[in-house]
Formats: C-alpha cells, sequence, structure tokens
C-alpha cells in the first residue's frame, strides 16, 4: 500500500514501508516518513486505520497510528500509561498510548 499526496501542485506518492506514523493536528491528518518528511492525507485516521497492516500499524489514541518499527523506547508512566519515543521525533512533546488503548497495544507488541 502507498500514500499520495499532493504537495504544492504535484501528487507525492508515498510508500507503506516508509511511513514512520500518522498523525492529526489542528490542520489537518499528515503522514511521517522515516526520514521525518511530513505530508497532507486526505483521509481521516478513523478512515485511514482499517487500510493498514494491524501487524505493522496500531493506533495508540486520537491523534497517532505508529508503525512498530518507529518506536524507539517506551517508558512507564504509571500502571496506565506509556510514553514513546518515536523516530523520527514528532512534533509533541509527548506521545503516549490511550489508557483505552493500553492492554490492546501490549498484546499487539507481542505478537
Amino acid at each position: 500500500m502507498c500514500s499520495s499526496d499532493l504537495v504544492g501542485q504535484k501528487l507525492k506518492v508515498v510508500e507503506i514501508t516508509s511511513v514512520a506514523f500518522f498523525f492529526v493536528n489542528d490542520m489537518g491528518a499528515f503522514i511521517c516518513t522515516n526520514e521525518g518528511n511530513k505530508y497532507g492525507l486526505d483521509l481521516t485516521l478513523d478512515k485511514l486505520e482499517p487500510l493498514l497492516d494491524p501487524h505493522k500499524f496500531f493506533r495508540i489514541n486520537r491523534q497517532y497510528i505508529v508503525s512498530f518499527d518507529s518506536i524507539k523506547n517506551m517508558h512507564i508512566l504509571s500502571n496506565r500509561s506509556i510514553k514513546l519515543d518515536l523516530v523520527p521525533k514528532p512534533d509533541d512533546e509527548i506521545v503516549t498510548v490511550s489508557i483505552h488503548r493500553l492492554s490492546e497495544f501490549k498484546n499487539w507488541l507481542n505478537k
């Protein structure tokens, strides 16, 4: 699978193997590649999520779908919270796994 996006007046094709994570902010949904390049998406994360390989990508919260390969480190903040260090580093200072996704996330890591 690959994604495409308009960059200026050009259509950009991004191979799924080069995607580190997908994220949303006030401006919309975006792809962040392994090289740190960011491109806008026409899809919401809700519509994108079922299209992705569930062995490779996991929706950790409302703002992020991460690739397994983009997770550099994990830090337990409490019994109910895990902070992720992603590569490349996202603009958000702290990226955490949602409390509602924590159990599923742990199962996903063990697959």
